[in-house]
């Protein structure tokens, strides 16, 4: 797969500056890059920086432009969860799925060379097998991911998505924390070129997204993943990462505004995040933690509509999950959210579960905080 640029690191930037930052960046930047303050310098710096002045320049060409800017970072969020979901179904594999059993290339009569390696694996950007489930606990916990994972904060790896740490933000299926990481290091050749100390290069900072731009977001979240899924359409993960990403981007307006008309709009979502882990399950039918988020996707479908079909469905899903898997927080978690579900609710019995919840000792802080949350508000 084609690597794009970082445009944000040649710029020196956050992804999530606003454009007045990016302007003062560009400024900035070019500046360094002044040919006269290389005068009297090496043919060879003049040119790293005739190059670097160069990439500045294509970075602002995009980044100063809001359009462009949006299909870049739509771009550098497919390129980041293609490189997660590879790295994903590459751990699930063993050492014998991992062996490219492609035949060899031809000898065309020679031998081969002493260091020939006859068994070869899997190159990453291959596309791979549905990740082996047999073997995985029942008490998995959802990826944390990266929303700046994975410097693009928790890197800008789905710039895309500072997702806000979907365990805060939205209290359910989990976005992966795939941001966060360092810049990339440059050459060696590049750091010899004078740079500014870090006291003059302030760092802009972080605007406060919008409920518009955190919509916008999830969304191209959900585009990327259903790209994945089209791309291997037979890999349980692949179709779970599509359920998180419904799931995720019809949570944040529910747990932000819940009473508004966007919400409304919204909850075929719920369903459609249903049908994505249905399809998981289909492909990895052991999977405990799986079967709850789509339980609980119905009971949020059902009590948003107003079925209790819906909601006892996924009342029976949520249910045999925890029976199964009843140390695992977030599971408990969302048996109590359909038992409040419930017409009426089963307050009682969902206030043991998150009271549970709290009492595990090696539960997620994301859950933790949640299952709080939904105490508090149950008790008011």
């Amino acid at each position: 797969m084609h690597v794009i640029d970082d445009h944000y690191e040649v710029l020196q930037v956050h992804p999530k500056a606003d454009q007045e930052a990016i302007q003062a960046a560009y400024t900035r930047m070019l500046a360094k890059c002044d040919a006269e303050r290389q005068s009297g310098a090496a043919a060879e710096l003049v040119q790293l920086v005739s190059t670097q002045r160069a990439a500045v320049e294509r970075a602002y060409a995009v980044l100063g432009d809001p359009h462009r800017r949006a299909n870049y970072d739509a771009e550098r969020a497919a390129q980041a969860m293609q490189a997660q979901l590879t790295a994903a179904v590459q751990s699930d594999m063993s050492a014998d799925e991992r062996i490219d059993y492609r035949p060899l290339p031809p000898a065309n009569g020679q031998e081969r060379p002493r260091n020939f390696n006859a068994q070869p694996l899997l190159p990453p950007t291959a596309v791979l097998p549905a990740p082996r489930q047999a073997g995985r606990l029942a008490t998995e916990a959802k990826p944390q991911r990266p929303l700046w994972l994975t410097s693009s904060i928790v890197v800008g790896v789905l710039t895309f998505v500072v997702m806000v740490s979907s365990l805060f933000l939205t209290g359910g299926a989990g976005l992966q924390s795939v941001f966060g990481g360092n810049p990339k290091g440059g050459s060696n050749a590049a750091a010899s070129v004078p740079q500014a100390p870090a006291a003059q290069q302030p760092q802009a900072p972080v605007p406060t997204m919008t409920m518009d731009e955190i919509v916008v977001e999830y969304e191209a979240q959900v585009v990327t993943a259903q790209q994945m899924v089209n791309s291997l359409p037979d890999n349980a993960l692949a179709w779970r990462r599509l359920g998180d990403a419904l799931y995720d981007s019809v949570q944040v307006i529910r747990e932000k505004a819940p009473d508004s008309a966007l919400y409304q709009e919204r909850l075929p979502r719920w369903l459609e995040a249903s049908k994505a882990y249905d399809e998981a399950l289909q492909r990895d039918p052991g999977n405990t933690s799986i079967l709850s988020e789509r339980g609980v996707t119905r009971c949020y479908y059902g009590a948003g509509i107003g079925d209790p079909q819906y909601v006892q469905q996924g009342l029976a899903d949520t249910q045999a999950a925890a029976a199964i898997a009843s140390d695992n927080g977030r599971i408990r978690l969302n048996y109590g959210i359909c038992l409040m579900s419930s017409d009426p609710p089963q307050t009682k019995a969902a206030l043991a579960e998150w009271q549970a919840v709290l009492a595990m000792p090696a539960v997620e802080i994301g859950v933790a905080r949640q299952a709080q949350i939904l105490i508090e508000q149950s008790q008011e």
